[in-house]
């Protein structure tokens, strides 16, 4: 099979992805200066962690350079809006809380904590719309933008037959080492207190869920499983969450000292730090029982095409490699990358 030619299949097949996600951060963008709705932000935000997403998998596929030109602009959007969906977030978790509460006085702390949110939220957003036009105005988002065009006019609508293959091996050696990362943090679901691991996994299982989005087409059997890996991230990202939450209000309680006035903001903060801690246990012990009834070595199979007894990396990543709980292994063809560069 002529190397050269899968390459090209391989860089028009990325070229689609990245111009699609491209087409729907534009689109975010009208909704994000109009402010009226806290969506736009947030698909704006899941637009650029795609992008950046498959920019790092498609590594060998274009030239360094170009990557990292491509790469700058959409990395500071990221954190450009980063601040403002955080506010949304919490403006909206409060205010669902606030309706859920029986106690005037909380209720009544709850509306002071969503006061001082909204008018930082007021503040940031004149920060939302300079990222946004820099963003719109970049040479390097242009030009990204017409080598995809030219790339999509160039060459056929889907990679041709006789590379699919070879593309197909490329995904699963790329899903077969998500996977690994993902299993090399399964020991922490054995302690609820390991938080710093337990938001690990949920970086390795979102990275798993966008591998796996971009390599959908060449799978015959992954789609399946794509659901259990956005339950999965879903749930990790709520535990991480109520981490967050916890973390924030206890600062903001320490920093309320006992004789302020405003004792509804204190009782507020007691009552929403225990309401996380107790969700937050539950959602664990909910974690380890889906966990637990994955079909770990169907997915595995599924991904990667392949499974033996696995050995993964423990959790440090600097650990001797160590037999893991599922009993997989993923085995890794030699130079599975290389053959598409």
């Amino acid at each position: 099979m002529n190397e050269q030619a899968t390459r090209r299949s391989l860089r028009r097949f990325a070229g689609r992805y990245l111009a699609r996600q491209l087409k729907q951060l534009r689109r975010e963008m009208a909704g994000v200066r109009a402010n009226a709705d806290i969506e736009p932000v947030h698909q704006c935000r899941v637009a650029t962690r795609r992008l950046r997403a498959a920019l790092a998998l498609f590594d060998r596929t274009f030239p360094q350079k170009r990557l990292q030109r491509w790469n700058k602009p959409v990395k500071r959007l990221t954190g450009g809006l980063g601040q403002a969906r955080d506010l949304d977030v919490q403006i909206q978790h409060l205010r669902g809380r606030h309706d859920s509460v029986d106690d005037p006085q909380v209720a009544h702390g709850i509306d002071q904590l969503i006061d001082d949110l909204v008018e930082q939220r007021h503040a940031v957003q004149p920060q939302v719309i300079e990222q946004i036009d820099r963003f719109s105005t970049s040479k390097r988002i242009a030009g990204m933008r017409r080598y995809l065009n030219k790339l999509q006019a160039d060459g056929k609508a889907k990679p041709p037959k006789r590379h699919r293959q070879s593309l197909r091996q490329w995904i699963q050696d790329c899903l077969r080492q998500r996977l690994e990362d993902l299993y090399g943090y399964e020991s922490c679901l054995s302690d609820p207190a390991d938080m710093e691991n337990h938001h690990r996994m949920r970086v390795a299982a979102k990275k798993l869920r966008y591998t796996l989005e971009i390599g959908r087409p060449l799978l015959a059997d992954g789609a399946e499983h794509l659901d259990a890996i956005k339950r999965l991230q879903s749930m990790l990202g709520d535990i991480h969450d109520h981490d967050v939450w916890v973390d924030r209000l206890s600062q903001r309680r320490q920093a309320t000292p006992a004789d302020d006035a405003r004792t509804d903001l204190r009782a507020a903060l007691d009552h929403l730090v225990a309401e996380h801690r107790t969700e937050r246990g539950a959602l664990f012990v909910e974690l380890v029982a889906s966990w637990s009834k994955l079909d770990h070595a169907a997915m595995c199979s599924a991904l990667t095409g392949d499974c033996r007894p696995l050995e993964t990396v423990g959790m440090d990543r600097q650990s001797p490699r160590v037999q893991i709980r599922t009993g997989l292994r993923l085995h890794r063809p030699p130079d599975a990358t290389a053959q598409i560069g």
